[in-house]
């Protein structure tokens, strides 16, 4: 997958997550097993994170940060079994740290 082009794209993307986000908090609230309720505190951070990123881009006040957001450390010690879309949290961490698809490195 390559980072969005553009503000309409990533936030599409944001969405996305932000909707995947929903449906994984439903499951961990309904089947509370171990493995899945240490998920939650990450699904947490990365829906406020999203919600931030979210609100900037909606108010045209987004500019790429040079930095990861901060719910990306503990999203690495999450397994892609508990959280199936890291992949698509990666993606919007990417483009937050590093612009648009076709912005300079």
């Amino acid at each position: 997958m390559r980072r969005p082009q553009d503000r309409s794209q990533l936030l599409s993307l944001v969405g996305e997550v932000l909707d995947e986000v929903g449906d994984l908090r439903a499951v961990i609230e309904y089947d509370m097993d171990d493995e899945m309720s240490d998920a939650l505190g990450v699904v947490d951070a990365v829906e406020q994170d999203l919600r931030q990123l979210q609100s900037e881009l909606t108010k045209e006040q987004w500019v790429p940060s040079g930095s990861d957001l901060p719910s990306m450390g503990p999203v690495a010690h999450v397994s892609r079994h508990s959280l199936p879309f890291r992949d698509l949290i990666q993606l919007a961490n990417d483009c937050q740290k590093k612009g648009f698809a076709d912005a300079p490195d």
